[in-house]
């Protein structure tokens, strides 16, 4: 009866520790599923910046640009979307003048609408990097 009793008292220890380890497996797999991929978050919030090498035409203004000493990772534009608020420095790559201009930003799935000085654009989040604009007038940040 006592030998009966120890089997059955190990069988439901480990049966128990068996529940336990299922557990702990699904628990971490919960974690890294829902924490996978936060490195490319589509999220905006956050520091941007785009250098004249990102940018769309940069093969073809390449070579006069370098014959004027500017250099394709120049940075351009500098973005910060922070709280529903956002500030856009442009960057002059020939003379580092700056011109700050700030307002609102909304974000719907990869979609951002931003409002500045009554004026509202839109600009795509993927991943790493943010594009507003078409065509020649495109402006490609990345994410800092």
């Amino acid at each position: 009866m006592i030998g009966q009793f120890i089997v059955k008292k190990e069988f439901l220890m480990k049966k128990k520790l068996g529940l336990l380890a299922i557990f702990l497996v699904l628990l971490t797999l919960t974690f890294a599923v829902s924490s996978c991929g936060d490195e490319d978050k589509a999220g905006v919030e956050g520091k941007w910046t785009a250098k004249l090498q990102d940018q769309p035409g940069w093969a073809e203004m390449k070579g006069m640009a370098e014959a004027m000493g500017i250099k394709g990772d120049t940075v351009v534009m500098e973005a910060e979307f922070k709280g529903g608020k956002v500030t856009m420095t442009q960057i002059d790559p020939i003379t580092g003048a700056k011109e700050t201009a700030t307002g609102t930003y909304t974000q719907s799935g990869s979609t951002v609408t931003i409002t500045i000085d009554g004026e509202t654009s839109t600009a795509t989040v993927n991943g790493n990097t943010l594009t507003g604009g078409e065509g020649e007038n495109a402006v490609v940040l990345k994410r800092k």
